[in-house]
């Protein structure tokens, strides 16, 4: 059985979002407990479903507002959760659930009711609700061997830009609905006694994708952006004018973008770990790891989260020094 539950803030443009979110749920919720692991083959040595009259809830909680990071098309993603989430009706036979919210004291509050197993948001998301609910962390998301990307403040090289005070007044470019952009372009600005980026700037423009702000700096329509590390390489070697031209003034530490994480009284965390490492053996599981273009999932260390938290504390403490 599949149940679906939707929580909503009360406004009404979230509904397209909601049921991009319902999808997204029900795509993760297929990807976690495939038919192997339903066989019991996924642990050895462990009782697995398929062995149990009764078998054991797997509640799934995720944060719409995040739903598309990076350079992931949302098209594409939408596509494939429509034909996985069609196989995941079909062929998923265990007590499931699915909670869609769309703010965060809705997730913290059914999180601590005990009503959701795993969890699914941005790194910066989890961070700001992990003091009010008994977690840990549980996947993470890798790419180039890492679970982490650096974030980078860009300018054109030919231009005299070379400190972010030289930007005031000037246009920057961002991609939507990265919270993690904004957390490391503000951080920096109040770390120079700066206002924050909503102020500082004249104008920002809101792309799609990182390629797109780095062809924005390219082609000069803006005077300053912010990219990953991976997105400027890629960039590069398909263009080798764009790492020419284009250059870095900051450069973030290790940010953790996206990951799952778990309820502490969660019994079956090894298991999804498990199942989540083995992403890459199956065709479906593949076709995931190319849409949001990463290399495997593997589990995620409190340790993993510790750059990405010591700069949302020093924006805090900021922040609160600039209201004093």
């Amino acid at each position: 059985m599949i149940s679906v539950l939707i929580y909503s803030d009360g406004n009404g443009s979230d509904k397209n979002r909601t049921k991009k979110g319902v999808l997204f749920l029900l795509f993760w919720l297929f990807l976690f407990f495939p038919i192997e692991y339903l066989n019991a083959k996924s642990v050895p040595g462990e009782a697995g479903i398929s062995e149990m009259v009764d078998p054991p809830r797997f509640s799934l909680g995720y944060i719409i507002k995040q739903l598309v990071l990076g350079d992931v098309s949302e098209e594409d993603l939408l596509t494939a959760m429509e034909i996985w989430s069609k196989e995941l009706a079909k062929e998923v036979g265990f007590r499931s659930e699915t909670h869609v919210f769309n703010d965060l004291d809705s997730m913290v509050k059914n999180f601590n009711q005990g009503k959701i197993d795993m969890g699914g948001a941005s790194g910066l998301e989890y961070l700001k609700i992990k003091e009010n609910i008994e977690s840990e962390p549980g996947i993470g998301f890798v790419r180039d061997g890492k679970k982490s990307v650096k974030y980078m403040l860009l300018v054109s090289s030919d231009s005299d830009i070379t400190d972010i005070k030289e930007l005031k007044g000037k246009k920057v470019a961002l991609v939507k609905r990265n919270d993690l952009s904004i957390l490391f372009l503000n951080t920096i600005l109040l770390r120079n006694k700066m206002e924050e980026a909503d102020t500082f700037f004249a104008k920002t423009l809101k792309k799609d994708h990182f390629s797109q702000v780095i062809l924005s700096i390219f082609f000069k329509e803006v005077d300053a952006g912010i990219a990953t590390d991976i997105a400027l390489d890629i960039m590069s070697e398909l263009n080798p004018q764009v790492g020419k031209r284009i250059k870095a003034i900051e450069i973030s530490p290790d940010l953790v973008e996206r990951l799952g994480f778990f309820h502490k009284d969660f019994k079956y965390k090894e298991k999804v770990k498990h199942q989540c490492s083995k992403i890459h053996e199956s065709a479906r599981g593949r076709q995931f790891l190319i849409l949001f273009k990463i290399d495997t999932l593997a589990p995620l260390l409190p340790s993993d989260l510790k750059s990405t938290e010591n700069l949302y504390n020093e924006y805090r403490i900021l922040k609160n020094k600039k209201k004093e």
